[in-house]
C-alpha cells in the first residue's frame, strides 16, 4: 500500500537563520554557525564551540527551546492558512537518557501550551503526542503520520522538533570526566567529537496529489542496533541501520542503489561515519559510481531531535532549487541508544521552473552569516571571472565556481524578498560587488537597488560585472533596462549595455550602431566595433575600414578584429603591425593571426615573429598557437632553464594536449630556495607574466623528453595541432566544450572566423525609442509626453485639482535636466507620477 508523504510547508530556526529557506542557503553556501560558548572543558579551561541561535535576551534552558519552537511554529502559520485545530501535532524532544529530559509531563505540557498561543487555537487535536526519543524519534513520527494520514483520514499532519545541547547539564554529560576521559565534544584535546548545537524544526505533511514539482517522503523504517555507541563488547555491523535502510526502501519501492545521495544525521563522531559505511555496503545491491553523503550537522551542530526536520530542509530546497546531485535521496538517522531511523525523499513531476519563495517576512540570516555573505558573494564573481582567463580551469571547474557563486547570491535574492537587504553591506568599488547588486536587483526586480548598482560601474572590470548580471536574464526581462544602459552618461555603463547586447546575438537598428560608431568615447567605440565583428556586420565594412586607420590604438584593434571576423583584406596588413611589436594587444593578435592567415604563410610569420626583440614568453606562446609539433623539442630544450619552464610547459600541453600532472610529467621533489628565486624574479621582470603562472606545474623535462620519444609519432610534421587534435571543425567543436579556458577561446575563435559565414541573430530589433506625442497646435506652448522636451526651458506641471498641483507649481526646482549623452533625470519631481506630468514653457 502506498504511504507517501507531501512535504507541505517547512520552517527552522538554527543559528544559520530564522527560516528554512534561508537555512538551506547558508548550508549550500557551506557556512557554518559555529562560535565560542561561555562553557569551558573542565581539563584545560578550552571555550567549547558552540552552534548557538543568538536572540538579544540571552535565554537559555526551557524558555529558549520555547522560543525556538514559537519562532518555527509561526513560520508555519504564516506559510500556510490552514485550522490547525484539525491538525495533529507531534513534539519530537531529546531522548529519556540525556540529563534535562522532557519525560515530565507539566514539561512537554508548557511546550504544547505556548504552541497552542502561536497557532491560536484552543485545544490541540486529540492525536497530538510527545515522542520523547532523540532525533531517531523523526522517523518513529513519521511511521505515525502515514497512519494518521492514511488509516485516520487527517488531511494534514504537523511534526514541530526542538533540542538544545547548549545547556551546562548537556555539554558536562557530553564533556567526560575532569581529565577528559569519556569526551564526546570537539575539543583541541579530542577531534573525534561534535559541536554541539540547538535547533528547532517543522514539517507539514499531507497526502500527495501528483501535481508538478512535488517532493514526496515515499518510504519510512525504523530498526533497532545493539551494537551502540556506549557497547564496547559488541562489534558494529549497522545491522540496525541497514534494516531501517531497506525497510524504508522496500516501503517506496525503490532500490538504494537508484538513489543519488544519503543524507545523515551524524555530526563528526567515528562511529556514526562508519555505521552508514557498513549500512550502506549491506544496502547498495548494484555497484554505483557516487552516492555522496550529505550531513546538515556540518552547518548547524549536533541539534540532537531537531535534526530529522532539518535533513528534509538541506534536502527538500536543493532539489527544488536544482543543486542537489538527483531526485531521490536515502535519509538515515542513528540515536546513542538502539533507535535507528531512515526514510527516501523523492522528487516527483519536477518541474523546471524554480520555487518562487513567498511569505518571509521576518526571516533572517544570522549576523554571523551576514557578515560572512557581503565578502563572499563579490569575491565568488572574482574567482570566476580569473578562472575563465586561466587554462588551469575546464568546464566542469566553472561550473563548479558558477554554482558557488549562484549560491551565494540566492542567499542575497532571500534577504532582498524578506525586506533584510544585505545590497547596503557591500561596498560597491569591491571586485564582483556590482555583479550581486545587479544579479540581486534584477531577480527582485527592484529598479531602485539597479540604479545604485549601475551607479557603481567606474571602470572595464565592473562593466563586465554589470554585463555578466544583465546575461544571466532573458532579452524581454531587460529590454527596458538596456534602453537607458546604452545612453547613460558612464561610457563604461554604455559598454555593458552594447556587450549584453553582443552576448545576447540581438539585432540593433543602423541608426543606433552608426550613433555608438560615433561615440566621444573610446571604449564605447571598441564595445560596439567588436558586435559588428563578432555578429558579422558585412554591411559596415567601409565605417570598419576607417577605423583601422585610428590613432587610438585600443580603436585601431577593435577594428582589426572586426575586419578579420568580416574578412576586410586591409586588416590582416593592419594585424601584423600588431604581431610583430611590442603592444598591449600582442597576445591576442598572435591567436588572431593564426586563425586567418593562409596555411602556406603560417611558417614565416613564425619565424618573423621569432626573430622580433620580444619577451620570452610571448615567443613561446607564439609556438603553441601556431600548433606545429616541430617546436615540442624546442620547448623541451627551454623548460631546462628555471625562468622559462613554467610557461614552456603550459605552451608543450597546449600543442600536445597532455595534462603534466594526470600524466605524472610534474616534479616530484620540492623546488629549492634558489630556484624558488629564480621564479620569482622571473615572473617580476616580464609584464607578460600571466597571473595564473605561479600555479602551473612545473614540468620534470627528462619525464618530458621520454614521454615525447613515446608519442612522437603520433603527430605529422608540418600539421597544425590544438590539445594534441589536428584544426578540424569537429576537433575544434570538442574542444571548445572540454578544452581549458584558454584552448576553447582559441577554438571558439577559428570557428567562428573560418567556419561561420553568417551569425543567428534573434528576431528582436533594438532601439532606442523615445516616445512622443506630437503637438496638435504649434502655437500650444504646453505639452504633455513621456519625456520632457530636449529643448527649452520647461516648468513641470500636474493637472488641475491634483492634490498637490498647486505646490509643484510653486517649486521652481521641478524642472527637467539633460546630462551628457541626452540622458535625462527629474529633479523635484522624485514624489510624483511622472506619466501626469505636463510641461509647459517656464516664465522668465
Amino acid at each position: 500500500m502506498n504511504k507517501s508523504l507531501k512535504i507541505q510547508s517547512l520552517s527552522i530556526h538554527s543559528c544559520l537563520a530564522q527560516g528554512a529557506e534561508f537555512t538551506a542557503a547558508a548550508m549550500r553556501c557551506g557556512y557554518d554557525g559555529f562560535e565560542e560558548t561561555s562553557f569551558t572543558q573542565p581539563y584545560n579551561l578550552e571555550k567549547q564551540l558552540g552552534a548557538i541561535v543568538s536572540n538579544e535576551s540571552n535565554i537559555r534552558g526551557l524558555a529558549k527551546l520555547i522560543e525556538l519552537c514559537s519562532n518555527t511554529v509561526n513560520e508555519i502559520k504564516q506559510k500556510v492558512s490552514i485550522n490547525f485545530s484539525e491538525v495533529p501535532l507531534y513534539l519530537c524532544l531529546q531522548e529519556v537518557s540525556r540529563p534535562g529530559s522532557f519525560e515530565m509531563e507539566d514539561l512537554q505540557a508548557e511546550l504544547f501550551t505556548y504552541i497552542l498561543k502561536i497557532l491560536d487555537i484552543k485545544k490541540l487535536h486529540p492525536h497530538s503526542r510527545a515522542y520523547v526519543k532523540g532525533k531517531a524519534g523523526f522517523t518513529s513520527a513519521l511511521k505515525e503520520a502515514q497512519v494518521d494520514i492514511y488509516t485516520n483520514k487527517h488531511k494534514q499532519l504537523l511534526i514541530v522538533c526542538v533540542d538544545s545541547l547548549i545547556n551546562n547539564a548537556s555539554l558536562d554529560y557530553y564533556s567526560g570526566d575532569m581529565y577528559g576521559e569519556g569526551c564526546r565534544l570537539l575539543t583541541d584535546n579530542n577531534s573525534n567529537g561534535f559541536i554541539p548545537g540547538e535547533a528547532a524544526s517543522a514539517i507539514l505533511l499531507s497526502k500527495p496529489t501528483g501535481e508538478d514539482n512535488e517532493i514526496i517522503i515515499s518510504g519510512v523504517g525504523t530498526a533497532r542496533e545493539t551494537a551502540t555507541i556506549y557497547n564496547e563488547e559488541e562489534l558494529l555491523k549497522g545491522i540496525g541501520l541497514s534494516q531501517a535502510i531497506m525497510e524504508a526502501s522496500n516501503q517506496a519501492k525503490l532500490p538504494i542503489h537508484e538513489t543519488s545521495f544519503r543524507v545523515g544525521s551524524m555530526s563528526g563522531e567515528e562511529y556514526f561515519f562508519d555505521e552508514a559505511t557498513l549500512a550502506q555496503q549491506k544496502t547498495l545491491k548494484q555497484k554505483i559510481p557516487d552516492h555522496p553523503l550529505w550531513h546538515p550537522a556540518d552547518s548547524i551542530g549536533e541539534v540532537g531531535a531537531a535534526i530529522g526536520g532539518a535533513m528534509v530542509i538541506q534536502t527538500y530546497y536543493a532539489m527544488i532549487n536544482g543543486y542537489a546531485p538527483g531526485d531521490k535521496a536515502i535519509c538515515h538517522i542513528s540515536n546513542d541508544d538502539e533507535l535507528r531511523g531512515a526514510f527516501i525523499m523523492q522528487h516527483r513531476n519536477k518541474n523546471i521552473v524554480k520555487e518562487q519563495y513567498q511569505n518571509l517576512q521576518g526571516m533572517h540570516f544570522s549576523d554571523i552569516i551576514k557578515q560572512q555573505l557581503k565578502h563572499d558573494a563579490p569575491y565568488a564573481w572574482f574567482l570566476l571571472h580569473q578562472a575563465k582567463q586561466s587554462p588551469l580551469f575546464r568546464k566542469k571547474d566553472i561550473q563548479r565556481l558558477e554554482e558557488r557563486l549562484e549560491a551565494y547570491v540566492a542567499c542575497f535574492i532571500l534577504s532582498q524578498k524578506a525586506d533584510d537587504s544585505l545590497l547596503p553591506k557591500l561596498n560597491l568599488s569591491d571586485w564582483g560587488a556590482v555583479y550581486v547588486a545587479a544579479t540581486v536587483a534584477l531577480s527582485c526586480e527592484d529598479d531602485e537597488a539597479f540604479a545604485l548598482a549601475v551607479e557603481g560601474v567606474k571602470n572595464q572590470q565592473q562593466a563586465e560585472e554589470l554585463r555578466d548580471a544583465l546575461c544571466k536574464k532573458s532579452y524581454s526581462e531587460i529590454v527596458d533596462k538596456l534602453q537607458h544602459l546604452i545612453v547613460h552618461e558612464n561610457p563604461w555603463v554604455r559598454v555593458a549595455g552594447v556587450e549584453v547586447l553582443k552576448e545576447l546575438k540581438i539585432r540593433l537598428k543602423p541608426t543606433l550602431i552608426r550613433r555608438l560608431l560615433e561615440d566621444k568615447e573610446a571604449q564605447v567605440q571598441e564595445a560596439i566595433l567588436k558586435l559588428i565583428g563578432e555578429h558579422k556586420l558585412e554591411v559596415y565594412a567601409q565605417e570598419i575600414n576607417l577605423f583601422l586607420e585610428h590613432e587610438n590604438e585600443a580603436i585601431k584593434y577593435a577594428a582589426t578584429y572586426a575586419g578579420c571576423m568580416l574578412q576586410i583584406p586591409k586588416a590582416y596588413q593592419t594585424l601584423q603591425t600588431f604581431c610583430f611589436s611590442q603592444n598591449p594587444y600582442l597576445r591576442k593578435a598572435l591567436v588572431l593571426l593564426y586563425a586567418v592567415v593562409k596555411e602556406d604563410k603560417i611558417y614565416s610569420v613564425l619565424q618573423n615573429v621569432a626573430k622580433q626583440m620580444l619577451s620570452p614568453r610571448i615567443k613561446a606562446y607564439n609556438l603553441a598557437v601556431a600548433g606545429y609539433p616541430e617546436a615540442i623539442p624546442i620547448l623541451i630544450k627551454e623548460m631546462e632553464k628555471m625562468d622559462h619552464a613554467l610557461y614552456c610547459g603550459e605552451a608543450f600541453s597546449f600543442i600536445t594536449g597532455v595534462n603534466l600532472v594526470e600524466a605524472d610529467l610534474e616534479r616530484a621533489d620540492k623546488i629549492n630556495e634558489e630556484e624558488e628565486l629564480v621564479l620569482r624574479k622571473s615572473g617580476k621582470t616580464d609584464e607578460w607574466t600571466q597571473s595564473y603562472e605561479e600555479d602551473l606545474p612545473l614540468p620534470d623535462v627528462e619525464l618530458v623528453k621520454a614521454w615525447w620519444q613515446n608519442h612522437q609519432q603520433s603527430f605529422t610534421q608540418g600539421t597544425r595541432y590544438l590539445v594534441g587534435k589536428i584544426y578540424t571543425k569537429e576537433n575544434l567543436e570538442y574542444i571548445k566544450e572540454t578544452g581549458n579556458q584558454s584552448q576553447q577561446e582559441v577554438a571558439r575563435l577559428i570557428l567562428l572566423l573560418k567556419y561561420t559565414k553568417k551569425v543567428t541573430l534573434k528576431d528582436e530589433v533594438f532601439d532606442i525609442e523615445i516616445k512622443q506625442e506630437k503637438k496638435k497646435n504649434l502655437s500650444d506652448t504646453s505639452v504633455k509626453i513621456d519625456l520632457a522636451p530636449t529643448t527649452g526651458n520647461y516648468q513641470a506641471h500636474l493637472p488641475k485639482g491634483h492634490p498637490d498641483a498647486e505646490k509643484l507649481k510653486a517649486d521652481p526646482f521641478a524642472y527637467n535636466h539633460y546630462n551628457k549623452g541626452e540622458s535625462f533625470s527629474y529633479e523635484g519631481l522624485e514624489d510624483f507620477d511622472i506619466s501626469l506630468i505636463e510641461w509647459r514653457l517656464r516664465e522668465e
